[in-house]
């Protein structure tokens, strides 16, 4: 028993793994808190006019 403890204690197997599943989780909370910073500013500028000086680029390209 005492050495199916330390075998299972001293595996590598599945670190890689949480490893690169722990990295995953902290890239989309990153990504998560500078949308949610971001969003009030990305949505200011389209309501200030950009979204219409698309709409009329788009006009006259059709």
């Amino acid at each position: 028993m005492k050495a199916a403890i330390k075998a299972f204690w001293f595996a590598q197997e599945g670190a890689t793994a949480i490893e690169y599943a722990l990295l995953g989780m902290l890239i989309g909370i990153a990504i998560i808190g500078t949308f949610a910073a971001l969003g009030n500013s990305v949505t200011g500028l389209f309501n200030s006019g950009i979204a219409e000086a698309m709409s009329n680029q788009t006009n006259s390209i059709n």
